[in-house]
């Protein structure tokens, strides 16, 4: 089957087609809020190995978040004021499972 001819409609089109915006990545320096990283305590380090043999649910955010935070315990050892408490409110959550197979 050959291929039609734009009319002169198709051809206005192409020619006054927007272009789409430039998109430009997010650093530090552009953002409105600064992040700050704080050392990770013993305490929360615990937590997290604690977490790490916890059983989740597949897929779901919990089991994202732990593994990036071990991953952080290994690699960078900082962690934001948000991510401790939300490895503080997991640790309480799984507190049970956590028990046991600690004995704690």
């Amino acid at each position: 089957m050959p291929l039609r001819p734009y009319t002169e409609w198709e051809e206005w089109l192409l020619e006054h087609k927007p272009e789409a915006p430039k998109k430009t990545p997010i650093h530090r320096d552009n953002l409105d809020y600064a992040v700050t990283y704080f050392p990770m305590t013993d305490n929360e380090i615990q937590m997290i190995q604690d977490l790490s043999r916890c059983i989740f649910l597949p897929g779901s955010y919990n089991k994202r978040f732990v593994k990036s935070m071990v991953d952080r315990v290994k690699n960078e050892n900082t962690i934001t004021q948000k991510q401790g408490d939300n490895v503080r409110r997991l640790h309480h959550r799984f507190r049970k499972q956590i028990s046991r197979f600690s004995g704690k």
